[in-house]
């Protein structure tokens, strides 16, 4: 896989897909010699399983239906295309009724992850968490809904988790890149062992799909309080059994950095969501 596919122009992994599938598709539909059909990001859905995340378009059942051509034949030559574009970190399959499925391996997500806080959506992060501030959040700037008050309670504990990690030497603020954080282990796998980090992942990956892709064409509206909602759920889990301090610290260092490094890219997608969605102050105290 090539990390320039995922630096800055495809933050989103659904961006990056959407844009593979109509670059296979216009071969296909060249090579067919018929009209290539619309491709926006609402024939994409993401899925979950316990082999880990992937996306499923139906484009095949498309085109079959307005070309009378079998769909899983096209199904099957739009994946061989689809595979060869994205490289060998994502997997490519095509199921008996036609739906192209693209899963994303560890090394995809570790490659996102990495993406994702060391770009930190444009922000100078270490700067930013660095700088003199007041020691704790004006009441006027926190929002009456309860469920927004504690997106920017959870924000703020994100802040001072990363200046305490910052303290006990897990991680440089002002020196976040590529090799920050040892996303995979040596076996080249997520380093997680609980099905709560698994969750934030998901939910990290969803958020900055609704952030990055959305379809100004499309009718759905996003439900960006809910959004926070479900990602800040998804935080508090992964809180609630992933320990950074004390022993694993100590007897897993790397694990340690590992979930440092997700607080800080739960920090970075929830800033933006609250301050860029919902219009409301991201507080680093509180």
């Amino acid at each position: 896989m090539h990390k320039t596919l995922l630096v800055s122009k495809y933050t989103a992994i659904k961006r990056l897909i959407s844009s593979q599938i109509r670059r296979s598709l216009s071969i296909y539909a060249g090579g067919r010699k018929i009209e290539c059909i619309d491709c926006k990001y609402s024939h994409l859905y993401k899925g979950i399983d316990s082999d880990g995340i992937f996306y499923v378009t139906s484009l095949a059942l498309k085109l079959a239906k307005s070309h009378n051509i079998r769909a899983l034949e096209i199904a099957n030559e739009i994946g061989a295309l689809l595979s060869g574009n994205l490289g060998n970190i994502f997997f490519v399959r095509v199921t008996p009724g036609a739906l192209i499925h693209v899963g994303l391996s560890d090394q995809c997500l570790a490659i996102w992850l990495a993406n994702l806080t060391s770009l930190g959506f444009g922000e100078e992060l270490g700067e930013e968490l660095c700088s003199t501030l007041p020691d704790s959040c004006s009441p006027e700037l926190l929002s009456s809904s309860p469920a927004l008050f504690t997106a920017q309670y959870i924000h703020a504990r994100c802040c001072s988790l990363l200046r305490l990690g910052e303290q006990e030497g897990l991680i440089k603020l002002n020196e976040i890149n590529y090799d920050s954080i040892p996303w995979l282990n040596h076996n080249q796998k997520i380093r997680c062992d609980r099905q709560a980090t698994h969750r934030l992942i998901y939910e990290l990956v969803q958020m900055v799909d609704l952030l990055c892709c959305e379809d100004s064409g499309s009718s759905k509206v996003v439900n960006w309080e809910k959004s926070v909602v479900s990602l800040i759920d998804a935080f508090e889990g992964f809180w609630s059994n992933c320990r950074i301090w004390g022993e694993v610290k100590s007897s897993e260092p790397e694990l340690a950095r590992m979930r440092i490094g997700l607080v800080l890219a739960t920090r970075v997608v929830l800033k933006h969501l609250l301050s860029k969605k919902l219009g409301i102050i991201a507080p680093q105290f509180m």
